[in-house]
């Protein structure tokens, strides 16, 4: 059985990258859901349950491996390459965050 979460093509993850750091406040607040219900789970602050799982299934064996590979193939028949989708959209989310954060006085006195 071949793996669900493939990684995409550099094009395609950067048209992801770029889709994460324009949207709008309505998929703001689910994705805010999202990190929130994660974090309710044990998981990472600001990380979605979609790339929690796609990391599951790339990286981790047993159970989690099992969970993560089953959750993405249930996504990827709604929503293609939903997993690997959701990890480029967390990680541009984070970009935006990191640019957002290096204008602040108190950041660049802490880089200098």
């Amino acid at each position: 059985m071949s793996n669900p979460v493939q990684p995409l093509p550099p094009s395609e993850y950067q048209k992801e990258l770029g889709k994460a750091k324009s949207e709008g406040y309505v998929h703001r607040s689910l994705v805010g859901f999202d990190d929130f219900v994660n974090v309710l789970l044990d998981g990472s602050p600001d990380e979605t349950i979609s790339s929690r799982c796609a990391r599951w299934d790339t990286e981790d064996t047993g159970l989690k491996k099992a969970i993560g590979s089953a959750v993405c193939r249930a996504l990827n028949l709604v929503n293609k390459d939903h997993g690997a989708k959701a990890e480029a959209a967390d990680l541009g989310r984070a970009e935006q965050v990191v640019k957002i954060e290096e204008v602040t006085p108190t950041v660049q006195e802490e880089t200098k």
